[in-house]
């Protein structure tokens, strides 16, 4: 038996403050994934619904399969994906994936193989759960709200991405320090083959620049993944806690939210 701490409070009892959460419909997760993974006439591959709240700004792609991971960046029109990508970037891709729901009853799905997608720019996500069969949309809610409660603003932070880029070779890992394939340009997106200090050979949608830690006496540089946080309060406790984020764009040079940015 888990003893239980009452000075703890459940997940349920944060509500995050300054964030919209909107459940979406079949259609909506059918409409993204055809957006996303297929054409789509006239709809020029971007997700339709990002850009209801986000018009013209980078799309970003991370989606989590059983048999891999496909990363991706829609800067323009269309997007570029590690599964479609010129060689050697499907070979550290999950395959590219079927419909995610059946149009008829003779139809076969690749629902079964996401764990999780989360498609997202600077100021909207969509994060599709396991299996295609919920979906939510999560952007900036009223902040007017927290003027008295300023401890409770949302938060900007970024992620380090660090590793080796390297050179991929036969084996399937990089050989450090590599060159040939450290980079892979994919028309207008630039890809980072990379090793990850676990080991672990990944793709990123972006220029990888060697880390710069701040112990050097400069400005951290290097590449990043922003995110933004919204805070919730236990109103028993007064315990403050990040009660949802979502996922804001990745970016290359300086840290762009040193301090955590508050807004």
């Amino acid at each position: 038996m888990t003893a239980v701490n009452p000075a703890r409070p459940e997940p349920d009892r944060l509500k995050p403050m300054g964030v919209e959460n909107v459940s979406l419909s079949v259609e909506d997760i059918t409409t993204l994934h055809a957006e996303v993974f297929g054409k789509v006439p006239d709809k020029q591959g971007r997700s339709s619904l990002l850009d209801r709240y986000d018009p013209g700004t980078t799309q970003w792609l991370i989606a989590e399969f059983g048999d891999g991971r496909i990363v991706g960046a829609c800067p323009g029109k269309e997007w570029r994906l590690s599964s479609t990508g010129p060689e050697p970037l499907p070979r550290f891709s999950a395959p590219h994936p079927g419909a995610w729901h059946r149009t008829s009853d003779k139809d076969d799905t690749d629902a079964w193989r996401l764990l999780e997608a989360v498609v997202f720019s600077a100021n909207a996500q969509i994060r599709v759960g396991e299996g295609a069969r919920a979906a939510w949309l999560l952007r900036d809610g009223d902040l007017d709200a927290l003027v008295e409660k300023p401890w409770l603003a949302p938060r900007d932070r970024s992620f380090l991405l660090a590793g080796y880029p390297g050179n991929p070779n036969r084996s399937g890992r990089p050989d450090r320090p590599g060159q040939k394939h450290r980079w892979v340009s994919h028309d207008d997106v630039t890809f980072t083959i990379a090793e990850e200090l676990s080991g672990a050979t990944v793709v990123h949608p972006v220029r990888w620049e060697k880390p710069c830690p701040a112990s050097t006496g400069k400005p951290p540089q290097g590449s990043w993944l922003s995110v933004r946080e919204y805070w919730g309060q236990d109103e028993t406790t007064g315990e403050v806690v990040v009660a949802a984020h979502r996922l804001t764009g990745y970016h290359v040079g300086d840290d762009p939210h040193p301090e955590g940015d508050t807004k």
